[in-house]
């Protein structure tokens, strides 16, 4: 099993220190899914390379290169939220924890924060049987952080921009 003095000796002893206390939030942003499984060996979309997967899909080639907020919310006035959300579900529920992502649950984290919304973190922790903590996700506004805690080992888990389960909200 892997230690905190294992993964990497080149982290100042004072951060080791307060990851061995649970003191650290771990914040995930787009390059975390990067050395994800895929069965075709693809990584995943970027934001621009997702935003032109969808205005190719639902709108057409004038609005490629455009912001994903904007391709996305022209996309939905096109089709449906529904339509667009499963399009989204579809490209990213394939991708499953890779090697590195195997190793954030063997590490006590005070919250975890991802911009994500694909199921690498869960699947994570899923896969890993000697995980420290068990991760109770808060994907919407007003989800209740006490209902969250109620296991004795939880883990906060905020997924900021939602999560590709939801595909109706």
């Amino acid at each position: 099993m892997e230690t905190i003095d294992t993964i990497n000796r080149s982290i100042p002893k004072g951060l080791i220190e307060q990851i061995r206390s649970g003191n650290i939030v771990l914040f995930l942003g787009a390059g975390a899914s990067f050395d994800s499984f895929h069965p075709e060996n693809k990584q995943p979309p970027t934001g621009d390379e997702l935003s032109e997967l969808l205005a190719r899909k639902f709108l057409d080639d004038k609005y490629v290169g455009k912001d994903l907020q904007y391709v996305s919310e022209l996309a939905i006035s096109e089709t449906s939220l529904y339509d667009v959300q499963k399009f989204i579900y579809d490209i990213f529920v394939k991708y499953k924890a890779g090697h590195p992502h195997l190793k954030i649950p063997l590490f006590k984290w005070h919250t975890i924060f991802t911009t994500n919304y694909d199921l690498i973190i869960e699947d994570a922790y899923d896969q890993v049987e000697d995980r420290i903590q068990n991760i109770s996700k808060i994907i919407k506004n007003g989800e209740k952080i006490n209902h969250a805690m109620k296991l004795e080992s939880a883990l906060l888990y905020f997924k900021l921009h939602g999560c590709i389960i939801e595909i109706t909200d």
